[in-house]
């Protein structure tokens, strides 16, 4: 690719009318080289993997996103680019940003249905849960592994079918620190 091709798409990036990117992908390593990813105006996300993938690394199709910062920040649980299957703000949050930081190996939290403004709250069904259970499922077939370690995951319904997660490493870790930092903004 010519520098020249190179500038063009660059150039062609989404940008709002702060300078910032519209939205980041956190498992990007370049993201955060960047300072996009603090901006409130900017969606930060995260793609989640399959439980059992056909292929290592394979996507599922579901994302969390971040938006806002501050009081306003919220996090949205979405499958298949549109669909909503919860959110988070305020105290359940505080609580997920404090599990993910901290040393405790074991948290879930429901997720709400609607929008955040809507009244009353209700469950979507949807949960987020951080932990190191190496019991997640080996696959119908057997041939998946358990796997090891500390990992996020977005689970549905009351059988918990996992729709995506993200295993500790550096996209976690890049969730984290944007998810942290932006609801920062609402303890200071």
């Amino acid at each position: 690719m010519s520098s020249q091709s190179a500038k063009d798409l660059t150039n062609a990036r989404p940008f709002n009318e702060a300078g910032h990117l519209i939205e980041v992908d956190l498992a990007d390593p370049a993201t955060m080289k960047m300072d996009h990813w603090r901006y409130s105006g900017t969606n930060a996300y995260l793609r989640l993997q399959e439980l059992c993938p056909a292929d290592p690394g394979e996507l599922s199709g579901a994302e969390l996103r971040i938006l806002e910062s501050g009081t306003l920040t919220i996090l949205l649980a979405i499958v298949g680019g549109s669909h909503w299957v919860g959110w988070l703000k305020d105290a359940p949050l505080a609580q997920l940003i404090a599990a993910l930081s901290g040393d405790n190996r074991g948290c879930e939290i429901d997720l709400f249905e609607s929008y955040p403004g809507m009244r009353p709250l209700r469950p979507s069904g949807a949960t987020l849960r951080y932990d190191d259970d190496e019991d997640l499922p080996a696959g119908s077939d057997g041939d998946n592994p358990p796997i090891p370690g500390l990992k996020l995951g977005l689970y549905f319904g009351s059988h918990r079918h996992c729709l995506g997660l993200v295993v500790a490493g550096p996209s976690l870790d890049a969730f984290l620190k944007c998810l942290a930092y932006r609801y920062s903004d609402a303890t200071n």
